[in-house]
């Protein structure tokens, strides 16, 4: 890969930084009335401490992310998923997912997110 690609890379590493950050201190300044730069250093301080100090390299930062995003889906959003559709406003939605939207399906997504996290915390060398 070239220059142009590592930029690439590089950009969208930190635009995905961004993203989740802002999200995160949007959340700490609804849920705590704290105001927007104090909420911003809370979510963006301490991983950017972690980073400088070098307790991790970065790819394993990464990798730690990673699982525990794996984790939040597979534990909280898939549940939210099948309970909206029991008993929430999308119950019967506009839009049918077909056989992708089947239990099957939602069951090897899960499988999938379990292992993913499970691969994130095993360190292979």
């Amino acid at each position: 890969m070239g220059p142009t690609g590592s930029l690439l890379i590089l950009v969208a590493l930190v635009t995905s930084y961004w993203s989740v950050s802002l999200a995160l201190a949007d959340i700490l300044r609804e849920r705590t009335g704290i105001s927007s730069k104090v909420s911003w250093l809370l979510a963006t301080l301490p991983s950017l401490l972690i980073l400088w100090i070098g307790a991790w390299q970065f790819l394993e930062y990464l990798r730690l992310a990673a699982g525990a995003t794996a984790i939040v889906v597979a534990l909280i959003t898939i549940p939210m998923y099948l309970q909206a559709r029991r008993k929430g406003p999308v119950r019967d939605p506009g839009w049918k997912l077909g056989r992708w939207g089947s239990p099957v399906i939602l069951a090897l997504v899960l499988l999938s997110l379990v292992l993913m996290a499970v691969g994130s915390l095993i360190s292979v060398n």
